[in-house]
């Protein structure tokens, strides 16, 4: 019985990491958004093209 009780101690010892995860998801996400409009302005694709791709993959 001892041993329950342990890990419901370690538990509520543990941090909580979820945000920070989740921010750093939310991040690398706008910096890969950020990062195909930058490489779909290259010349040969027009803005209407670049709105196109977005709408119809």
């Amino acid at each position: 019985m001892a041993f329950v009780n342990q890990i419901a101690s370690t538990k509520a010892d543990a941090p909580d990491r979820d945000m920070s995860i989740i921010f750093g998801y939310s991040i690398f996400a706008v910096a890969m958004l950020i990062a195909i409009y930058i490489a779909g302005g290259e010349p040969g694709t027009a803005t209407g093209d670049f709105a196109n791709m977005v709408v119809f993959p």
